[in-house]
Formats: C-alpha cells, sequence, structure tokens
C-alpha cells in the first residue's frame, strides 16, 4: 500500500464509523504495524477494522455501504444479514477488511475466509472490555487492550518478523496462521464444536459496552 493513500481511506472509514456512532478499532496487521512500526505497513495488503456485531441492524449495515459508496469504494462485497465481513476496495487502491465480532462471556471472536476454508480467530473477552488508544498519522485510534499481548496472541511469538519484506506483500492472516499456528486460529468446525460444549452457540449476541481510557 502507498502510505499516504492508506492514511486516507484509514481516516475516511473511521470518520464515517464515528458518524455513525458505532463502535470499532484498528486489528490485525494495521494494529500489528501501528505498535511495532508506528506506521502503516507498506507491505501490508488492506486496512483491518473490526466492530462488535450485535451494534449493527440491517439498515445500518446498508446505510454504512452506502457511505462506502460515495467515499468512492467499489468492488464491495458483504456476507449480508449473517454479519461476518465487508470486503471493498477504494479509488486509491486500498483495501478495506471489516469485520464484525461476536461475545459470549469469556471470548471474542470473527470469521476468516479462505480458498482453504474458514477459519475463526478467537480471543480473551477481556481484550475488549476496555479498549486503549494508539496513535497512527497524528490520530488516535482504539485498540485492543493490552495491545501487545492481543497482537501476541493473534500472530504468535515471532509477531515482529510479520510482514518485514517486499516478498511477504501477498501474506495473509490466514496463511500466516496456517504456517506459524498462533492461539487465535479454530478452524470453523473445532470451534464450533467447543462452544457447543458449553451450550454457547457461536452467533449468540452479548450486551457489549466499549469505553476508551
Amino acid at each position: 500500500m502507498i502510505r499516504e493513500n492508506a492514511q486516507k481511506v484509514l481516516g475516511i472509514v473511521c470518520n464515517i464509523l464515528e458518524a455513525m456512532e458505532k463502535p470499532y478499532w484498528l486489528d490485525s496487521g494495521t494494529v500489528l504495524s501501528a505498535y511495532r512500526d508506528n506506521d502503516i505497513n507498506i507491505y501490508d495488503h488492506d486496512i483491518d477494522i473490526r466492530t462488535p456485531e450485535q451494534f449493527w441492524s440491517s439498515e445500518d449495515i446498508g446505510e454504512f455501504v452506502k457511505q462506502l459508496w460515495l467515499a468512492r469504494f467499489s468492488q464491495l462485497k458483504d456476507t449480508g444479514d449473517a454479519r461476518m465481513q465487508i470486503l471493498a476496495v477504494h479509488k486509491d487502491d486500498v483495501k478495506l477488511d471489516f469485520k464484525f465480532v461476536y461475545f459470549d462471556d469469556s471470548e471474542a471472536w470473527y470469521f476468516c475466509f479462505g480458498e482453504t476454508g474458514t477459519v475463526i480467530h478467537a480471543f480473551k473477552r477481556t481484550f475488549f472490555d476496555q479498549l486503549e488508544t494508539i496513535g497512527l498519522f497524528g490520530r488516535q485510534y482504539p485498540c485492543p487492550s493490552p495491545v501487545q499481548e492481543y497482537i501476541e496472541a493473534h500472530y504468535g511469538p515471532d509477531w515482529r518478523k510479520f510482514k518485514v519484506r517486499a516478498s511477504e506483500a501477498e501474506w495473509t492472516d490466514l496463511s500466516w496462521d496456517y504456517m506459524k499456528d498462533p492461539p487465535a486460529a479454530h478452524t470453523f468446525e473445532d470451534f464450533k464444536k467447543r462452544k457447543e460444549t458449553v451450550n454457547v452457540r457461536i452467533d449468540r449476541r452479548e450486551k457489549w459496552t466499549r469505553s476508551v481510557t
């Protein structure tokens, strides 16, 4: 990604979310590079933003997609009422990966889709009980807390090595997870089975409160 374009697109999307009064946070490669590099990683392929699913109605999602179109996004793909993911590409060639996050009493999770199947990324719910902020391009953005512990849960102990050279530009979180097997990654089947053993449906919606220090 071109740094200036990524900065512009990140600001556009977050401005839309804040105008709609929707909670969100930076995630995955975006929060990793903000924390590790104090910058956007030019070898990354997208902007990663997450939001708690239960704050969104079907009408809200429609309005968000409309605002993305007005902001010059195209190639929009979304999972509709399933509320899992919206993918879009801005005219400045910056991709947005916007995922809806589900919660139960102990965990938060979202869905990652790839050619080899569906992966669940699951984390301790406490990462999201009280978000912190992280500086990027002179602006403070919400992120999970504590942020380094979250990054380690996401990428494993080698998180500092993720996408540090041009040859890794085409890596995705999906391929990284399968290669390094950090604690966050679960197959859809295994995660669903584990949740069923504690009588929790994977699409259960819980009250979730966001506060930023």
